[in-house]
C-alpha cells in the first residue's frame, strides 16, 4: 500500500508513488512519470496513519504464516520418518520374536539332545539299552566271545554317541547364530528408537511454535480488524470533509465563471475542448510529480472521487513559480487548500496553487510567468510538505500535465 502525502479539497497527496519520480521536463514526460498513485491517495493524516498500521499488521500476518508454512513443512518431514521409523521399529519387533522363538526351540532341542547323549551313557552301563543287555549276556561266553561283544558294544557306543554330539554341536551352533542376529537386531532397534524419539521430539517441539505462531497470526488480524473499524468510525467525518471540499472547489469555479460572464453548462462545454498545449510554465521547477489528475477511491470507504489538481513533492520553503501572466484573483485562506493562490491568465485559463507556507502577492496583483508567488508547504488538509497545482479552463478544473511546457 502506499501511502501519500495529502489529502486537500480534491483528495491531493504531496510525495511520489515508489516507482512515480520523474524529472522536470515536458508536460507529457511528467505525466508518464507520474503514473497512478496508491489506495492513500484519499486518506487524511490520521487515516494514513491507521492504512499505515493496517498495512504492517497485514505485512506482519503474512510474514508469520509464511513461517508457520515453513514450520509446518518440517513438522511434516519429521512426522513422515517418525511414521516410516515406527514402521521398521514394528518389523524389528516382529523379527526380534521370531529369533526368540527360534532361540527358545533351539534351546529346548539342545536341551533334549544333551538328555539324550546323557541316556545313552547311563543306559550303557547299567544295561537297559537291549544292545548292552545283549553284550552283558555275552560275558559269560568264553573269552573270545566275551571280547567279541565287548568289541560290539564299544562300536554301537561310538557311533550313537558322535551322532548325538554332532547333533548338538549343530543345534549350538544354531544357537550362537540366533544370538548374533537377535543382538544386532537389538542394536538396530535401539538405534531406530533413540531417532524415533528425536523424531517425536522435533515434531512436538514444532507443533508448539506452530500453534504460536498461528496465535500470532490470530493477533495481527485481530489488530487489522481493530484498525480497520477505527476507520470506519470515521467516516461521518470524511464524508462531512468531502462535501466541504467540493464546496470550496465550486466556489472557485464560480468566481472564476463569473470573470467570464460565464454559466456552469456553458463553462463546462469550452473546458471539454480545451487541449492544453504546452503554454504553462512550471510551477515548481526540479520537483517531481506525485498524485496525478483523475478518479481516486478511498482505501477504506471506497469512496470514488476527482483528484482536481497534480501533487508536485519537494521541500518545504521552496519557490513556487505563477505559470504564466496573470491577475491573482484570490490569495489566503482556502479550507482544505490552506494558503492558496488562484491567479487568472486570461482566455478562461486560470490555476491554483495549495497548500502554500507563505504567500507572496496579494489579491488584485498582476503577476508574470515564472514569477515566485509563494512558498512549498503543508497547510490545510495534509500531511507532507508538497505543491497542490490546479488548470481550470472557464472554472472547471483538467488534467494540468499537457498545459506545462
Amino acid at each position: 500500500m502506499v501511502l501519500l502525502a495529502c489529502l486537500s479539497l480534491t483528495g491531493d497527496a504531496g510525495g511520489a508513488p515508489a516507482g512515480a519520480v520523474a524529472t522536470a521536463t515536458a508536460g507529457a514526460g511528467r505525466q508518464a512519470a507520474a503514473g497512478v498513485s496508491g489506495a492513500g491517495d484519499l486518506a487524511s493524516a490520521s487515516e494514513a496513519q491507521l492504512l499505515e498500521l493496517i498495512d504492517q499488521a497485514d505485512s506482519r500476518r503474512q510474514q508469520i504464516e509464511s513461517e508457520a508454512a515453513g514450520v509446518n513443512r518440517e513438522v511434516e518431514d519429521l512426522q513422515s520418518d517418525l511414521n516410516a521409523a515406527e514402521d521398521h521399529l514394528g518389523a524389528l519387533q516382529a523379527r526380534q520374536w521370531t529369533i526368540e522363538h527360534k532361540l527358545e526351540a533351539a534351546d529346548h532341542q539342545l536341551d533334549e539332545a544333551r538328555a539324550h547323549r546323557q541316556q545313552l551313557a547311563l543306559d550303557a552301563y547299567t544295561g537297559r539299552a537291549s544292545a548292552l543287555g545283549y553284550a552283558s549276556s555275552l560275558l559269560y561266553a568264553d573269552d573270545l566271545g566275551a571280547l567279541a561283544a565287548r568289541r560290539s558294544y564299544v562300536r554301537f557306543l561310538g557311533s550313537s554317541q558322535a551322532e548325538t554330539m554332532a547333533e548338538e554341536e549343530r543345534l549350538r551352533d544354531q544357537q550362537a547364530d540366533l544370538l548374533e542376529e537377535l543382538d544386532g537386531v537389538r542394536r538396530e532397534m535401539h538405534k531406530k528408537q533413540a531417532g524415533a524419539s528425536a523424531d517425536a521430539a522435533g515434531v512436538a517441539d514444532g507443533r508448539r511454535v506452530s500453534a504460536g505462531l498461528l496465535a500470532d497470526a490470530e493477533a495481527q488480524v485481530a489488530e487489522r480488524d481493530r484498525l480497520y473499524g477505527e476507520a470506519n468510525a470515521r467516516k461521518s467525518e470524511f464524508d462531512t470533509e468531502l462535501a466541504d471540499l467540493a464546496a470550496q472547489s465550486e466556489a472557485v469555479s464560480a468566481v472564476l465563471r463569473a470573470r467570464r460572464g460565464l454559466d456552469a453548462e456553458s463553462a463546462g462545454s469550452e473546458a471539454s475542448a480545451a487541449a492544453g498545449g504546452g503554454q504553462l510554465a512550471d510551477p515548481y521547477p526540479g520537483a517531481s510529480f506525485g498524485s496525478p489528475f483523475g478518479p481516486r477511491v478511498h482505501p477504506v470507504f471506497g469512496t470514488v472521487r476527482m483528484h482536481t489538481g497534480v501533487d508536485i513533492g519537494g521541500e518545504a520553503g521552496d519557490a513556487i513559480h505563477a505559470a504564466d501572466d496573470g491577475v491573482v484573483v484570490s490569495a489566503g485562506w482556502l479550507g482544505g487548500y490552506g494558503n492558496a493562490t488562484v491567479i487568472d491568465h486570461g482566455g478562461g485559463i486560470a490555476t491554483l496553487y495549495g497548500h502554500q507556507s507563505q504567500i507572496l502577492v496579494s489579491e488584485g496583483e498582476r503577476v508574470t510567468r515564472g514569477e515566485v508567488i509563494g512558498r512549498v508547504g503543508c497547510t490545510g488538509t495534509c500531511t507532507g510538505p508538497h505543491l497542490h497545482f490546479e488548470v481550470r479552463i472557464n472554472g472547471d478544473p483538467v488534467d494540468p500535465v499537457p498545459y506545462i511546457t
